[in-house]
């Protein structure tokens, strides 16, 4: 694991916690709120804070075709016959800087894999920034052909002790994807009813499973945001390249107190089945580099002071 700290000053201290397999992020504390939901689990379950590269989410059957071949991925979905979240949940990335208390930078190679025929360099920084946490992803075609290639992150939120149930959800997007029995899209549709997130939603009043797109952009950034009825509130925010935002609430998240409801707000640059759509997937040309960022801000009420974080999970 790898601990980083800055801030403090005037401002609260902020703490954060990666664990270099799956480039993950494991904590985040902005003072002495807690903002990302730890677990008991020695790997990050349902995908806990992993990197999800070269693709997010789904790909139907594991098969797609790229340059009039069909192509096979290995199927990686527990219970569904997908691949899923690309191929580095499970890979140990390198750290390559040292030296920083508030910056890491962690990189791979990603491919060529069965069904992915291709050779990318995947850098993640995570930087401690004003009351929250920046995270880059700077991917590097170093192969001999196009590549496709999509990037996103699986965090599950939390804020302080507050019950996930009570949290205010809202995400300005104005689409939302409908998906087949496999977790695929077959349409899309403006938002309606418990769909419409725009206005502020109370978790526990809505089943979350959906990827929602046509977002809002402000101030160059795409933001969702989670409340408390106190006055907290945490922003997930992005840049305008993370077209899709995939919403996950499972009841059974194997919290460290005990089994509880957890949120995931996942940014992702291609929605799921984006291998097959090709909707979202950004084609690097050798030698091309490509870097996007999203990233945390907390604002506390009243403001957080100080700074604690369990010891590390052992992995």
């Amino acid at each position: 694991m790898i601990t980083l700290r800055g801030g403090g000053g005037v401002g609260p201290t902020v703490t954060a916690l990666v664990n270099p397999v799956g480039a993950a992020l494991v904590a985040l504390e902005v003072g002495r709120l807690a903002v990302i939901q730890r677990y008991s689990s020695p790997g990050p379950p349902m995908g806990a804070g992993i990197t999800l590269a070269p693709w997010p989410n789904r790909v139907r059957n594991g098969r797609w075709i790229a340059s009039g071949r069909p192509r096979q991925l290995n199927i990686t979905e527990r219970g569904r016959p997908n691949a899923i979240h690309g191929f580095v949940r499970h890979t140990v990335f390198e750290q390559v800087d040292e030296g920083r208390s508030d910056e890491v930078t962690l990189e791979t190679q990603i491919g060529p894999e069965p069904g992915w025929e291709y050779s990318v360099q995947l850098c993640v920084t995570y930087r401690i920034v004003d009351v929250g946490l920046e995270v880059s992803y700077r991917a590097t075609n170093d192969g001999a052909n196009i590549a496709p290639f999509a990037v996103g992150s699986h965090p599950y939120f939390t804020i302080g002790a507050e019950n996930t149930n009570n949290l205010i959800i809202t995400v300005p997007a104005a689409v939302v994807l409908d998906n087949d029995e496999m977790g695929i899209p077959v349409g899309r549709r403006p938002v309606v009813g418990d769909r419409d997130l725009r206005g502020g939603r109370r978790v526990g009043d809505l089943e979350l499973g959906d990827c929602y797109t046509d977002l809002s952009v402000s101030n160059g950034r795409v933001t969702c945001t989670l409340a408390t009825d106190d006055g907290h509130r945490l922003d997930v925010w992005a840049d305008p390249a993370f077209g899709y935002w995939q919403l996950y609430a499972p009841a059974d998240f194997p919290g460290r107190e005990g089994i509880v409801r957890a949120i995931a707000i996942e940014p992702m640059t291609a929605p799921p089945d984006a291998l097959n759509s090709g909707e979202g997937l950004r084609w690097l040309f050798p030698g091309e580099e490509w870097q996007v960022t999203w990233g945390v801000s907390v604002h506390a009420a009243p403001p957080a002071i100080g700074s604690h974080l369990p010891d590390p999970i052992d992995t």
